[in-house]
């Protein structure tokens, strides 16, 4: 007589090679979370004839834009450069653009955004959206305050004075 392997398989999936409680079918769902990024997952199937383990799969768990670090309201004086700047936490990482008042500021697609302000500027608030594959995310509004250099209006003139005259 001859053995014959039993064609019924097992299946024992395993996250990061610990077996995953309750596990057993041909597949494995599950709803991820931030912290299942980077996890791996493989499978060890089985039969009377041996034991067999699936390649392991890495999962990535991409997040959507969360604002870690919203733009600083800032003064400076008129002519010297302002620097806004955003921090978040995505996966893929978020594109950027930064707003003047609402309006699209066209160029400005990074994780900072510098002026040189003129007085004219003073109360602008400047604001970034960060979006990505999953979502996006609008940073709170930074409001810029512009201060000035003295001028003179009326320089003082030159006069002539007898002593004791005011």
């Amino acid at each position: 007589s001859s053995d014959v392997c039993s064609s019924d398989l097992t299946y024992q999936w395993r996250k990061n090679g610990a077996p995953m409680t309750g596990e057993t079918g041909s597949s494995v769902s599950f709803t991820a979370t931030a912290v299942d990024h980077n996890t791996t997952y493989d499978c060890v199937v089985s039969n009377s004839c041996g034991v067999v383990t699936t390649p392991a799969a890495t999962l990535t768990v991409n997040l959507a834009p969360t604002v870690t670090l919203d733009p600083q309201s800032t003064t400076v004086c008129e002519n010297t450069q302002a620097t806004f700047s955003v921090t978040d936490f995505s996966r893929p990482a978020a594109s950027y653009q930064w707003k003047r008042n609402g309006a699209v500021i066209p160029g400005a697609t990074s994780s900072s955004y510098s002026i040189t302000p003129a007085a004219v500027d003073t109360g602008a608030v400047f604001s970034c959206e960060l979006t990505n594959l999953c979502g996006s995310a609008t940073s709170l509004g930074a409001t810029l305050t512009v201060n000035t250099a003295p001028t003179f209006v009326t320089p003082p003139q030159a006069v002539t004075a007898c002593v004791g005259t005011s």
